[in-house]
């Protein structure tokens, strides 16, 4: 296993910031202990065991523990912190070029917050999140160099990155080549691709699009098992989220990868950093109207009241659309296996009408629509009745 100064420094703590700053910094050399690894990069940010400094080569910001560094530069480090009156908290530099940088801020023990956007899950001590470039914005979670043996049996890199708006062309183009990087990856770690797919997941709405990439990787010469990679690519009016997770070396790094995915992908869902700003004439005609509003938060009280009654089948027959219910009622077995089902799933079901929450939500008039981002529930009005939108994708 290589052990590089460039590894040991993408794999560090990163723990609670705070907004202190100090003036602009210098450029200089950093080194580790022993001398030997050597890197030209002007200091960002530092904690108690841990410092970020933004290299000269690659314009990336890394991050290092106090411990690997040379003896002058850990003294550095410290200076700069004691000028600034901080133990344990996080200072800053106010250079021109960190005004607004991208940073990790830990907010509780289930999440940290991607600044200046807004939370992502908090993997905890084994896999921290690590700023790894700032234009465009990405940070990586990624598994610690196995130092025990000559291989890894199993290993796995979780990723979000912040992208500009993009056509479709452009977002076509987008998802060629991280598809292209994930076969290259998984060739590289000795797998085969054998499977790849791509579905929409969001459609009609205006402010989200979303789809969702899935590759999955054979077994190879090297690995025990397979690799596994999920991608949620989020295109928005005003930036493009990607979240991706790739796994291999096990039995259930595919599902693995989705799983992982899904649990980024649905922090970000409810935090509304992440909402797309909408300004002008479009944040106004996305505004839900207050009659509008009144009501659908009275067909979620009326769902919700039923669903605690139990009475699944006026909640069908409430909520889906003409067609749709219809097709189902036509079937008395299906509609039982749903009866049973919202038994076990019925928690989730109210979990998902409470989570509609106003400041997530995008109105469109012309398709007489109310969506959330939040939970990817969507209304449309049917014969003057507000109803859920059994075509929606996802």
């Amino acid at each position: 296993m290589i052990q590089s100064f460039h590894l040991v420094l993408c794999f560090v703590l990163l723990i609670g910031f705070l907004d202190s700053s100090l003036d602009a910094q210098e450029m200089r050399v950093w080194k580790n202990k022993s001398g030997k690894f050597k890197i030209e990069a002007t200091f960002i940010a530092a904690t108690d065991d841990s410092v970020q400094i933004r290299r000269a080569d690659n314009g990336k910001t890394i991050s290092v523990k106090l411990e690997q560094l040379s003896e002058d530069d850990a003294k550095y480090v410290k200076e700069l912190m004691s000028k600034s009156g901080g133990t344990g908290s996080e200072i800053k530099t106010n250079t021109s070029n960190t005004t607004g940088a991208a940073s990790i801020r830990v907010v509780d023990e289930q999440s940290v917050e991607l600044v200046p956007y807004g939370k992502l899950p908090n993997f905890g001590q084994t896999f921290q999140w690590v700023v790894e470039n700032q234009e465009p914005v990405r940070v990586v979670a990624k598994e610690p160099a196995d130092t025990t043996g000559s291989q890894k049996r199993s290993f796995k890199k979780m990723t979000v990155a912040v992208l500009p708006p993009l056509n479709a062309e452009q977002r076509l183009s987008l998802v060629k080549s991280e598809s292209k990087a994930v076969l290259q990856a998984m060739w590289d770690d000795g797998f085969t691709a054998v499977d790849y797919t791509t579905r929409h997941l969001e459609a009609g709405h205006m402010t989200v699009d979303t789809y969702r990439m899935d590759i999955r990787g054979d077994r190879s010469s090297r690995f025990n098992g397979q690799a596994g990679s999920t991608t949620n690519f989020r295109f928005q009016k005003d930036k493009t989220i990607l979240v991706q997770s790739y796994f291999g070396g096990t039995e259930s790094a595919a599902s693995d990868a989705l799983q992982c995915t899904s649990k980024v992908d649905d922090v970000i869902m409810q935090d509304k950093g992440w909402l797309p700003k909408l300004t002008g004439e479009e944040a106004s005609k996305s505004a839900v109207p207050p009659k509008v509003r009144r009501e659908i938060e009275a067909l979620i009280a009326q769902c919700l009241k039923l669903a605690d009654e139990g009475k699944v089948r006026e909640i069908l027959a409430i909520l889906l659309p003409k067609d749709a219910k219809e097709e189902l009622f036509k079937n008395e077995d299906a509609v039982n296996e749903i009866i049973k089902n919202f038994k076990r799933e019925g928690q989730e079901f109210r979990d998902s009408l409470s989570k509609c929450e106003w400041e997530f939500a995008t109105y469109s008039a012309e398709e007489q629509s109310v969506s959330f981002s939040n939970t990817r529930l969507e209304f449309i009005l049917e014969d003057g009745k507000w109803k859920m939108n059994s075509k929606k994708k996802g």
